[in-house]
């Protein structure tokens, strides 16, 4: 059986076992879906999710607070032991705790650093609009968006902004050198928040992810990155099942800290293996750190021949230059994953007896066209010890 017949479109949306709510990033965009991807939150927060049939008489509730009684039992009892709950008897005594929260989402305090949104976007109008959108439903105390837009050509991105969002915190400005890492810069540049959170032109960011974010920095002075977690808006063609199935950006529901003292890891490749610590769509830095470590490396990243890894290079950056970086959850938002695979990528999600030899490839063709310069230690053990591919 191949992959696109295993696939089966699934629905996307998230329940609260406590209060009941259920939302979703957006209408039910999936036509006819057989299944439902459910992240299952307690006070707001996330702890879990659930993959199941979608049939018609479903109740999501339901079968939400029995999954997580069942395989979620810990993180209840340690949320509930916080908030000084006693843990119920069964799943249908979460009906009765109430709301209260020791750590709510939607609450800061008078440390609460301020917050610039750096918008990056090509050829991308509505979708970006979008996303501004919603950042905007933030009631945050104190944030501004710059919405970076990298076309090379005529774009009217800057009028249709001024006619559908008319909002002083909300600045355009144009970066005519092209790459992501050129417009993130940019974003820097004309950021003047304390902090610089950085996503994408198609997400739709979660209520409470400006809050959750700030309150992460104010907890601790020594946080300079904090990243958080980017769940699917949909999961409707097999490629988008694909990326969630072989890994996706979501890192997890649980926070995890990373620097090279007491939060470091013993594992051989650490802090190299950045792809845990987070990915671009999803990250903020401390305005003081960036300047400390250096902004964005322009030969990384899309528009480039390297097509990415501008994230990656500067998370493990953060860590490496001596600074902490926190992974929350709580801070998600819903991206929109690509719809198809094209190029190399289409190559590398083939039959399962091909995947290793096509990527040891693509690797191999990298080593031809860099020089031995830009392959770092991390690269040439890859090959060397994954692959099995020397290098000369």
């Amino acid at each position: 059986m191949t992959r696109a017949a295993q696939f089966q479109r699934a629905a996307v949306n998230s329940i609260d076992i406590i209060s009941g709510v259920e939302t979703a990033p957006g209408p039910m965009a999936v036509p006819h879906p057989r299944m439902l991807h459910t992240i299952i939150r307690l006070h707001g927060h996330p702890i879990g999710d659930l993959v199941c049939e979608l049939v018609d008489d479903i109740d999501v509730l339901a079968k939400a607070r029995d999954y997580a009684w069942s395989h979620l039992r810990d993180e209840i009892e340690a949320h509930l032991a916080a908030d000084d709950l006693t843990m119920p008897e069964s799943p249908d005594g979460l009906d009765g705790l109430g709301t209260d929260c020791a750590l709510p989402l939607d609450r800061i305090g008078p440390d609460a650093p301020s917050i610039t949104v750096a918008l990056a976007t090509v050829d991308n109008s509505a979708a970006c609009i979008r996303t501004v959108r919603h950042i905007l439903r933030s009631d945050y105390p104190s944030f501004d968006i710059v919405v970076v837009d990298n076309a090379q050509g005529p774009t009217d991105l800057e009028r249709r902004l001024r006619e559908s969002v008319s909002d002083p915190r909300v600045q355009y400005v144009h970066e005519p050198r092209k790459g992501l890492s050129f417009a993130r810069n940019c974003g820097i540049e004309h950021a003047t928040g304390e902090v610089i959170v950085f996503t994408d032109d198609d997400v739709i960011v979660d209520p409470a992810w400006l809050f959750a974010i700030g309150s992460t920095f104010a907890a601790d002075e020594q946080v300079a990155c904090v990243t958080g977690a980017i769940i699917p808006a949909e999961l409707e063609t097999p490629a988008q099942g694909w990326l969630e199935q072989y890994g996706g950006y979501n890192k997890g529901y649980v926070t995890q800290v990373y620097d090279v003292a007491e939060n470091r890891r013993d594992t051989p490749l650490y802090p190299y293996d950045a792809g845990r610590f987070g990915s671009g769509a999803n990250v903020a830095l401390r305005r003081s750190a960036l300047d400390d470590i250096g902004w964005f490396a322009t030969d990384l990243g899309a528009g480039t021949p390297a097509h990415g890894g501008e994230d990656l290079d500067i998370l493990r950056r953060v860590v490496t230059s001596g600074h902490r970086l926190v992974y929350e959850p709580s801070p998600f938002d819903h991206e929109q994953p690509v719809r198809h695979v094209q190029g190399e990528g289409q190559h590398l999600l083939g039959d399962d007896d091909r995947d290793l030899a096509q990527l040891a490839d693509l690797v191999e063709r990298l080593g031809d066209v860099l020089d031995d310069g830009r392959l770092d230690a991390f690269g040439r053990f890859v090959q060397e010890q994954h692959l099995g591919i020397g290098h000369e």
